[in-house]
């Protein structure tokens, strides 16, 4: 989650968790600015806010916000929330207890925690339009592997689990092995083994 633009209301509880936290002020008085505009101000739907001290990391001097280089859930919208559940834990994959059944899922991975949700309902929350389905969305995610032999293993449990292979494990001319499957809603996964990103012990990518 990022930071919130604001937290109202337990500011010592916001403020133990790293959130900046504004008190909502009056209008100033015309005949004092001085005194009310003092101070580490912002607005805020037309009102005049004032930021608590100390501020969190990724707060700047000026008190403007910057934001943490950080994916924190990727959320892919399916047409079936049961169907693409059962897909993902056929991997293996660990599905969290937060998760509602037939209304969203949520899987522990080694880095993001993905989230399956309705695509109508992520439109609507996202304001977007939902349109057909392309053939490719221009987006694809990545599952790397330790061994290029652990990449074969991985595709062919997709095959078993219900997945399709869009392109077949192959060797690159970047000196690694890398295949593409789709899940039953046809987002776009690469399962690879690059010798130049060696994987950590908690399976996060280390790149220089």
């Amino acid at each position: 989650m990022l930071y919130p633009l604001s937290y109202e209301g337990d500011t010592a509880q916001a403020a133990a968790r790293g959130y900046p936290t504004r008190r909502v002020l009056e209008r100033p008085d015309p005949a004092r600015p001085d005194e009310q505009l003092s101070g580490n101000l912002g607005r805020a739907g037309g009102q005049i806010t004032r930021w608590s001290q100390p501020q969190p990391p990724g707060v700047g001097q000026d008190g403007g916000m910057t934001t943490p280089a950080r994916v924190s859930m990727v959320t892919l919208g399916v047409s079936d929330v049961e169907r693409a559940t059962g897909f993902y834990r056929s991997l293996g994959w660990s599905l969290s207890s937060a998760s509602v059944a037939d209304e969203v899922s949520f899987f522990h991975t080694a880095g993001a925690i993905l989230a399956l949700y309705g695509e109508n309902d992520l439109a609507d929350e996202a304001n977007q339009t939902l349109s057909p389905v392309p053939r490719f969305r221009g987006v694809a995610l990545a599952l790397n592997c330790d061994r290029a032999q652990d990449v074969d293993e991985v595709v062919q449990s997709v095959i078993l689990a219900g997945g399709t292979v869009v392109s077949p494990p192959r060797a690159t001319d970047w000196g690694g092995y890398s295949g593409y499957f789709a899940d039953p809603d046809g987002h776009v996964w690469e399962v690879a083994y690059n010798p130049s990103f060696p994987l950590l012990d908690d399976g996060r990518l280390q790149l220089p």
